[in-house]
């Protein structure tokens, strides 16, 4: 008996580390394998971690440093360290973690797993229940680029029931892991119920998971594509922030709007966290919305703030730092995020933005008070007054500017001036000094 194990992915000279329990998969993986060794040139070593949740932990390791010594494969054997927290999910990670650096100092270009058909059918109906994104929804991939290293699984296209026959005709020994026999785990719970009962009603279940899977794979690849596009097109990257146009984005698809924020939120936490659907949905609101100024946060994992036509979307919250001074004279004051403002008699040379204050008494002027915004605050005009918010709002002032622009106010209350935004105009005034700033 034959099986469909994809050669295609094997290349002559490959270096590979084999991810090896002892189980019956990881065995008829390594058998085929080393199969190839002389046909294609092949270098082959093992890693095996030890995860001592059984009795029989130890005998799985003798085992696995037993037939790799009969094969002549080097062998790496690894512990795992349990912390508090899902066991599958520290084990999957720390496995990885192990097979990567064991990987880069065997000079190994490929991890090979031995994930089946089984496993992707399980994986798949998990998903589906727990709910997960599109790409996640097409189950377990073939080829994945990960951290410099292509991780294969060559039997993927195979079934268990098939593999089990293999070992059998071969005369493979291999070791079993009784913590699968049990209902315990949610995966052997569908294994052991969901998946026999679907064969029993089409005994090509398996076959067509193969299928759905292939066919959701295919259309995340050209979605992807899409994104990429979308990425070059229009986004920017500034330190831990991404910075797009709301106009650019708001008119496309809600699914391609949604598959653009997952990438982002992937790229920001480095691959380890994904937002809801609702989440998502909530995010896709935002950007719809004819509101100017609006926030968004979630987990403390990402930050999303939208001002006018830009949308940012960030690890950490924006960082709003009052300030209050009072100048006495016409001096230089020093403000947050290496800002400056100058009072002086005269204009400064290649001043950035200046202001112009009219009096006739420097005791109009001094002391000055330079602050940020409060709620509260509000201007003089010929015709009356309004409420500062409302002139950041018909301005179009971004939310964060209008929390860090200096607000420069009297002793008796009245604001004077706000660079480059508003001055006070006062009647009859001879005299003028200059209010000079610089942003950082």
């Amino acid at each position: 008996m034959s099986l469909r194990f994809n050669d295609k992915l094997i290349h002559d000279g490959d270096v590979i580390v084999i991810a090896l329990s002892g189980g019956v998969d990881s065995v008829v993986l390594t058998k085929l394998l080393l199969d190839q060794v002389q046909k294609k040139h092949l270098r082959l070593y093992a890693l095996h971690m030890n995860h001592h949740k059984r009795t029989t932990a130890l005998r799985d390791e003798e085992f696995v440093k037993a037939i790799t010594s009969r094969w002549n494969i080097p062998c790496q054997i690894v512990h795992f360290q349990e912390k508090q927290g899902n066991f599958h999910q520290e084990a999957r990670s720390q496995r990885l973690e192990e097979l990567i650096r064991y990987a880069k100092k065997v000079g190994a270009n490929k991890i090979a797993f031995a994930h089946h058909l089984d496993d992707q059918a399980e994986t798949i109906l998990m998903r589906l229940s727990r709910g997960s994104s599109f790409k996640g929804y097409g189950g377990i991939e073939e080829v994945v680029e990960y951290c410099d290293m292509t991780l294969i699984r060559p039997l993927l296209h195979e079934s268990k029931e098939a593999i089990i026959q293999y070992a059998i005709d071969h005369q493979i020994d291999y070791v079993q892991d009784e913590s699968n026999d049990g209902d315990d785990y949610t995966r052997n719970r569908y294994r052991h119920h969901v998946i026999p009962w679907l064969k029993e009603e089409s005994p090509s279940a398996l076959h067509q998971f193969d299928d759905f899977a292939t066919m959701l794979q295919q259309a995340n690849l050209y979605l992807s594509h899409q994104v990429d596009k979308y990425y070059k097109d229009h986004v920017t990257k500034e330190d831990d922030s991404f910075l797009f146009m709301v106009s650019h984005l708001k008119n496309e698809d809600d699914f391609l709007i949604e598959l653009i924020l997952q990438r982002l939120i992937r790229e920001l936490s480095n691959q380890t966290k994904e937002l809801s659907k609702t989440n998502l949905l909530d995010l896709i609101k935002m950007i719809r919305s004819d509101k100017p100024n609006l926030s968004f946060s979630k987990y403390h994992l990402i930050y999303a703030y939208k001002n006018y036509d830009v949308l940012t979307i960030q690890t950490k919250p924006r960082n709003i730092v009052s300030f209050d001074v009072v100048l006495e004279g016409f001096q230089e004051v020093l403000l947050p995020e290496n800002r400056k403002l100058v009072v002086s008699e005269k204009p400064c040379i290649n001043s950035c933005i200046y202001t112009e204050l009219w009096y006739n008494d420097l005791d109009f002027i001094f002391p000055l008070t330079v602050r940020t915004r409060k709620e509260k605050d509000t201007l003089s005009f010929s015709f009356g007054t309004k409420k500062l918010k409302s002139l950041y709002i018909d301005k179009k002032i971004p939310m964060e500017e209008r929390n860090s622009l200096p607000v420069l106010v009297n002793s008796k209350g009245i604001i004077l001036a706000i660079p480059g935004i508003y001055a006070y105009a006062s009647k009859d005034a001879k005299n003028v000094c200059y209010v000079t700033y610089q942003k950082g």
